[in-house]
């Protein structure tokens, strides 16, 4: 945390000329004050951000946003959390530059999954999982070992939400398909 604040202190201190490494420290550190459950601090830290007064890329709004969206989400602020998500779906469909950032794409499906599990909305949590699949396979098929461990993450999160849902069954077959996907794959690369 102290690090973190170090590294936030810096960043501002020299007037967001590194706003790429600014974004990663801030969306990191947010996290943490998430996992921490310091949501008074993290929204603090979040007020001193104004990214419309910033000339910053596509993809740091976009993650920022997304980090937005999950503390307005564990604040239990549902209005401001939809605002921030909404938003950033809109980035991704209207600025093809993100494409680029897949790593930060997945975070948004985790993070707008998490959302929609947390306010009991199970559908909307199914229906993320399945768009995050799409974008999945959409990725460079000689990725095979990143789609491997993303489509892992999501179904782990699909098979959560079956078992909330009372689909035991479905559930278990999900996370078994997962393990014998993984196993296939540990084996192809152990040669």
């Amino acid at each position: 945390k102290e690090y973190y604040e170090y590294a936030l202190d810096f960043c501002i201190k020299y007037g967001y000329q590194y706003m790429h490494e600014f974004a990663f420290v801030y969306s990191n550190y947010v996290e943490l004050l998430l996992e921490l459950e310091e949501y008074e601090l993290a929204e603090e830290k979040f007020s001193l951000i104004d990214l419309n007064r910033l000339n910053v890329s596509p993809v740091v709004k976009f993650r920022t946003r997304t980090t937005n969206g999950s503390l307005y989400s564990q604040m239990g602020n549902y209005d401001l959390a939809k605002e921030q998500f909404d938003q950033a779906q809109r980035d991704i469909l209207y600025k093809p530059l993100l494409k680029d950032y897949p790593r930060d794409i997945l975070n948004y499906y985790y993070d707008l999954i998490e959302f929609h599990m947390k306010y009991g909305n199970y559908d909307l949590a199914l229906k993320e999982c399945n768009n995050a699949y799409i974008f999945i396979e959409s990725l460079d098929p000689r990725a095979a070992k990143s789609k491997v461990v993303y489509s892992t993450d999501i179904a782990f999160r699909a098979a959560g939400i079956n078992y909330l849902q009372g689909n035991q069954e479905k559930a278990l077959w999900i996370t078994n398909n997962s393990i014998q996907e993984l196993n296939t794959f540990i084996k192809e690369v152990s040669f």
